[in-house]
């Protein structure tokens, strides 16, 4: 997860006064960067924007995921889901980023290593990120749309209770997705 700032220095002191977590900050363009460990051992991106940055960044956060093929990641989170690509990056280690936007959040990976681990499945298998959650009007509908497109759907839209009718799918490496919509009426 990519969380962005404009008081990297404040971030920083919270990390050291509570975690005792030395951070070491890299240079990005005007922008730099660092990672901290939350309590599950998850790498979380801080990045500190310049002074004068647009507002409207600093409401953003971002999801970074490491994929076992990119182009069919790109093929179902562009194609299939028809988030907007955006410019790609050339990363330190010869790699290539790729971004996607929903809303206000960028989705972002990058290829894994061919012998890298595989970390993915249920909300409640591991701990850590599991997954992340899509809003829409209707889940019943979402399903619809995305079974046409073909997405793998590993639970149909289930009511949360009152809170919610929710649905997940699976990315090509196994990650899940969930689209969450209001609960449906009660019936009388």
């Amino acid at each position: 997860v990519t969380l962005y700032t404009s008081d990297g220095a404040a971030i920083e002191k919270r990390l050291k006064s509570k975690t005792n977590t030395d951070v070491v900050w890299n240079q990005a363009g005007k922008a730099r960067y660092c990672f901290a460990p939350d309590p599950d051992g998850n790498a979380i991106e801080i990045v500190e924007l310049p002074a004068g940055a647009e507002p409207a960044l600093l409401q953003r956060a971002a999801i970074g995921l490491t994929v076992g093929d990119v182009e069919k990641s790109r093929a179902f989170y562009g194609k299939l889901l028809g988030l907007a690509e955006q410019p790609t990056q050339d990363l330190p280690n010869g790699g290539t980023k790729y971004s996607y936007m929903a809303g206000p959040t960028v989705i972002k990976f990058w290829q894994a290593p061919a012998n890298a681990p595989k970390k993915t499945g249920g909300p409640q298998e591991a701990i850590g990120f599991r997954y992340f959650t899509f809003m829409v009007k209707d889940a019943d509908a979402a399903q619809k749309w995305l079974t046409e497109a073909g997405a793998k759907i590993v639970m149909p839209p289930t009511d949360f209770g009152r809170l919610a009718r929710i649905l997940f799918i699976a990315d090509p490496d196994g990650n899940f997705i969930e689209f969450a919509a209001p609960p449906k009426p009660a019936a009388k």
